[in-house]
């Protein structure tokens, strides 16, 4: 337990003792051997993370992690096809595949064999294209193999119905610059870091708080802004759900300003100080966002709306519903709750 909830706590270094005592003890025990591996892997210590992870079991989500986590520290040590066997080796459940397809392909492009990544990255997108990191993974192989016109499908039908995500966003204005997009992950610490958010957002899916942010602390220990703070974002949303604002305010708070996601991170912050009745800080957010956005600030607008129509300020809030409403390209059926 106290492994667990240091850990979740974000205090990975102070959880490393407990996970030393706990493994000679248990030498099976999932939670110390990933925390003993993900810290070795921090070192680049690859051999030595590989070691800790041998002996460890449990549940399917944690075979699953154990198969990425000694995937990556083989491809750290240089042996990809090795890498690329203990992915294609994983056995335990059917949706395992798009986890495993998609780490192979990562690995590949990371090795420079853009080809055999794109068959990889072709196979987990096809079945889950509402899934940006997979989206963006498929356009980035795509573009290495001079496949410029498909890049652009990819980007446009993600657009389509996602017009305003940070990451696509950042994707579509790096294609228009003309030159060949690199690989998104390339090193074996960039690799297990979002593997572990992954399984993070599915824990957290199922309720179980404190081993989702087990796993998501691991990775942001490993890559604090990874996907341009997509991590921190998906971290902050579970713990919003679970009722823990303060924490998810710290999260969110994380993101840099340089990451994509830094404006969406702020309006959660700003909408999760609102609920823990500091609307002055609230406000301060809200102003922040405003002040520093380069493009349309519709969404933004509307939540800040709501705090101050929830707080009765009806003239200040009617104002910036209007400034939303000004940045309306052509009013459609759906903007009709803005103008009532």
């Amino acid at each position: 337990r106290t492994l667990v909830l240091t850990t979740a706590e974000g205090k990975v270094e102070e959880a490393r003792p407990f996970a030393d005592q706990l493994a000679k003890k248990v030498p099976n025990n999932h939670n110390a051997k990933l925390l003993q591996a993900v810290t070795s892997l921090r070192g680049k210590k690859f051999a030595e993370a590989i070691a800790h992870y041998e002996k460890a079991n449990g549940s399917p989500l944690h075979d699953l992690s154990k198969a990425l986590v000694t995937a990556w520290a083989e491809f750290g040590r240089g042996e990809v096809d090795k890498a690329v066997a203990i992915l294609d080796a994983a056995a335990g459940q059917p949706w395992y595949s798009v986890y495993t397809d998609l780490h192979s392909g990562y690995i590949l492009a990371a090795a420079g064999r853009s080809s055999d990544a794109l068959s990889r990255f072709e196979t987990a997108y096809q079945p889950n294209r509402n899934a940006v990191l997979l989206a963006v993974a498929y356009a980035r192989a795509l573009s290495q193999v001079g496949k410029m016109k498909e890049v652009q499908q990819v980007v446009d039908d993600f657009t389509l119905r996602f017009p305003d995500n940070p990451l696509m966003q950042r994707t579509a204005q790096a294609i228009a610059s003309g030159k060949p997009l690199a690989a998104n992950i390339r090193t074996s610490t960039e690799g297990v870091a979002a593997a572990l958010s992954d399984i993070g957002l599915i824990i957290g899916q199922e309720g179980s708080l404190e081993i989702s942010a087990f796993f998501y602390r691991l990775s942001l220990y490993l890559q604090p802004q990874l996907a341009g703070g997509l991590s921190a974002m998906s971290f902050g949303n579970v713990l919003e759900a679970n009722n823990r604002f303060e924490e998810a305010i710290e999260v969110y708070e994380s993101v840099v300003p340089e990451s994509a996601y830094r404006k969406p991170a702020l309006l959660r912050a700003a909408i999760s100080l609102n609920r823990l009745d500091r609307a002055d800080e609230a406000e301060k957010v809200f102003e922040e966002v405003l002040g520093g956005s380069e493009g349309k600030d519709i969404q933004v607008l509307i939540a800040y709306g709501n705090m101050q129509r929830g707080r009765e300020r009806y003239s200040e809030a009617a104002d910036l519903y209007s400034r939303a409403i000004d940045q309306l390209d052509e009013p459609t059926r759906q903007d009709w709750s803005l103008f009532y």
